[in-house]
């Protein structure tokens, strides 16, 4: 599956059951380089309804809720 510009993205989607966690963090990698700087924020969603997401990227997200 690609985009506008036929580049291909991977996805990746994990279903967990954990407790004691954070609904939200984010996380600055360590490797430097082009990750110089980078903040990436992660977030936990319980339903395929709960977000939006751009160019289909939640196309699958009901296999994971399933």
């Amino acid at each position: 599956m690609g985009n506008d510009n036929s580049v291909i993205h991977n996805r990746f989607f994990y279903k967990t059951t954990v407790s004691d966690v954070l609904d939200e963090w984010d996380y600055q990698p360590t490797g430097g380089g082009e990750e110089e700087g980078l903040i990436f924020h992660f977030f936990r969603i319980s339903s395929e309804k709960e977000v939006e997401l751009i160019r289909r990227h939640g196309d699958y997200l009901n296999l994971v809720f399933n």
